[in-house]
C-alpha cells in the first residue's frame, strides 16, 4: 500500500508540472496572424521587433517547408530540469506533427542552461553530436551577453540540416501517406545514415 499511494503522488506531482508548463509555456491567447506561436520570450529580454520577425520566418519554414523549429526563451525551469521541462513542452505542443519532425530549442536565461529537443522524425538528421556542437556556438554569444546571435545561429545552423531532406508530403490527408510518401521524405544523404563506429 505504501509504494502504491507513493506511485499515485508522483502521478499527481507530474500532472501539476504538465499542467504548469501548460499554462507557463506559450501560455498568451495570442497567434501570429491565427497560427501557432513559433517564438516566445517569456523573459521580456528580446526586442519585440525580432521576436515578430523571428515568428514570421520561422511560420513560413513550417507553412512553405514543412519544417518545425520552435524558440522559447524563460527565466528558469526549476523546479524541473531543463530536459523535463523541454520534453514536456515538446509533447504538450505536439512540435513537428505527425512527421515528429520538429526542434525545440530552449534557452533558461538564469539558470543559464540550453537545450535543444528533437523529434524521432529528425534524429538522423540533427543527431546529439550536431545539436551539442550547434549549443557549442550559441554558447559562444552568450557568454558575451549576445541573445540574438546565439539565436539566430541556432536557427540558421538547424534549419540548414532540416532543408536537407525533403519534408514536404505531395497529399492533403497525413492519414493516407503511402509507402511512396513515406520513401520521399526520407531520402536521407549518405552522411546521415548511422554507422556502427569501428573498434
Amino acid at each position: 500500500m505504501h509504494y502504491e499511494v507513493a506511485d499515485m503522488g508522483q502521478k499527481i506531482k507530474f500532472i501539476i508540472y504538465v499542467f504548469c508548463v501548460i499554462v507557463f509555456v506559450f501560455c498568451e491567447k495570442k497567434t501570429v496572424e491565427g497560427d501557432t506561436i513559433f517564438f516566445s520570450d517569456k523573459t521580456s529580454t528580446l526586442d519585440p521587433s525580432y521576436i515578430k520577425d523571428k515568428n514570421e520566418y520561422l511560420k513560413n519554414l513550417k507553412q512553405n517547408l514543412n519544417i518545425d523549429i520552435r524558440v522559447l526563451v524563460v527565466h528558469s525551469t526549476v523546479p524541473h530540469t531543463i530536459e523535463d521541462f523541454s520534453v514536456a513542452a515538446f509533447d504538450q505542443y505536439k512540435i513537428g506533427g505527425d512527421l515528429n519532425n520538429g526542434i525545440l530549442v530552449l534557452l533558461a536565461t538564469e539558470d543559464r542552461k540550453l537545450r535543444i529537443t528533437t523529434g524521432t522524425g529528425i534524429e538522423l538528421v540533427v543527431p546529439d553530436d550536431i545539436a551539442a556542437h550547434i549549443i557549442k556556438e550559441m554558447v559562444v554569444y552568450l557568454r558575451q551577453a549576445e541573445l540574438e546571435n546565439a539565436i539566430n545561429i541556432a536557427i540558421e545552423r538547424l534549419f540548414d540540416k532540416a532543408n536537407s531532406v525533403s519534408w514536404t508530403i505531395e497529399r492533403n490527408n497525413i492519414e493516407r501517406i503511402s509507402s511512396n510518401d513515406l520513401n520521399k521524405v526520407f531520402e536521407f544523404q549518405g552522411e546521415y545514415i548511422s554507422k556502427k563506429k569501428k573498434p
